[in-house]
């Protein structure tokens, strides 16, 4: 089930690994293995299968290149998207299982199910986003925070967008050192479920008034 099992130091440049079977893993990398994904695809069944499983402590980035299928980090390591890497997943774009650290500083993170999201946050972990293009076509939220964590927005050049509902979660903290709240560019309304926030679609985001879940934003 696991196309490659990486448990040292994988660069991937060009070409295609691909996990055919249920629940099979592009690429497994196990206990503080690093995997760089530059160019090429990594892929495994939409379904039930991962493009790239992350199990341990180990790093992950998507720089360049393709992952098909989505990434799951299963623990407390850390996953970043960035320059021009491109992460497709169906339900999940990148699910963060545990206490790990998801970082999306640039390229594109995306859900195409439709009751997925782009960036699910299980556990205690950190989800930092400050750059790229983060969406997802479904119902659900492009970001969910289930467990009341925080969702760190760093406030550069990011699209967070959707066609119903934009960013769940329970605690939204922005960079107070951004100088406008502006560039994060929201095409759907932002809800979070009992903290701060509710913003209609086109609406600059500043996240600090209170509301009460369930009503329409001001």
């Amino acid at each position: 089930r696991k196309a490659v099992l990486n448990e040292g130091i994988l660069t991937v440049t060009s070409g295609t690994i691909t996990a055919t079977g249920d629940y099979g893993r592009g690429i497994y990398n196990q206990v503080e293995g690093t995997v760089e994904i530059i160019g090429g695809t990594v892929s495994a069944k939409v379904s039930n299968g991962y493009g790239i499983y992350n199990n341990s402590t180990g790093e992950v980035t998507v720089k360049g290149g393709t992952v098909n299928a989505g990434i799951f980090n299963n623990s407390v390591g850390t996953v970043r998207i960035q320059e021009e890497g491109t992460v497709n997943g169906y339900t999940y774009g990148v699910y963060n299982n545990h206490t790990g650290i998801i970082i999306v500083s640039g390229g594109n993170v995306k859900s195409t199910s439709k009751d997925g999201y782009a960036i699910y946050n299980r556990g205690e972990g950190i989800v930092q986003i400050g750059g790229g293009i983060v969406s997802a076509t479904g119902y659900n939220g492009t970001v969910y925070d289930i467990a009341g964590n925080t969702l760190e927005l760093s406030l550069n050049e990011t699209a967070i967008t959707n066609n119903y509902g934009g960013l769940q979660g329970n605690i939204i903290t922005a960079d107070t050192k951004a100088p406008t709240l502006e560039a994060i560019r929201v095409t759907s309304p932002v809800y979070n479920e009992t903290s701060k926030g509710v913003y209609k679609a086109g609406q600059e985001i500043i996240i600090e008034a209170e509301y009460t879940a369930g009503k329409e934003n001001p």
